[in-house]
């Protein structure tokens, strides 16, 4: 390339590059690249036989591994403010079978009272749809 083309085209791409357009395009595709990343779960164990669940759980995958029964329960929105739209996966790779137990006046849109997985390999998905209401979704 001839040296005054090779400047041309090099101020061109300054110019453009310090552009309030190249600026915006930039920070969206940054955006876009970062929420895909964002996007991947933590991965915890739960060996106990119940836990209450907590906001380090929130957008989670628990794996939850015991012989015997283990109960989830839901807390109150006073005393875990879990924002809306959050969601945990669970999966039972115990042969302890897995309740989902709302505490109080939560909500838990699936069942009555206690929603339970009954075989080894089974999941759910709970996810936060409103003020102390969630919803489940899975095997149960």
């Amino acid at each position: 390339m001839e040296p005054r083309l090779r400047e041309f085209v090099s101020k061109k791409v300054s110019d453009f590059t310090s552009s309030i357009y190249f600026k915006i395009g930039l920070e969206r595709i940054m955006k876009y690249f970062n929420s895909a990343i964002k996007g991947f779960r933590p991965i915890y164990t739960e060996t106990g036989t119940s836990k209450t669940l907590a906001l380090i759980d929130a957008n989670a995958f628990i794996i939850v591994d015991n012989p015997n029964p283990v109960n989830i329960t839901i807390p109150l929105e006073s005393d875990v403010n879990f924002k809306i739209g959050t969601e945990i996966d669970f999966i039972q790779k115990g042969v302890g079978v897995l309740s989902f137990v709302p505490t109080a006046t939560v909500l838990l849109n699936g069942a009555s009272i206690v929603i339970p997985i009954l075989t080894q390999w089974g999941g759910a998905t709970i996810k936060k749809i409103g003020s102390d209401e969630w919803i489940i979704v899975g095997k149960i």
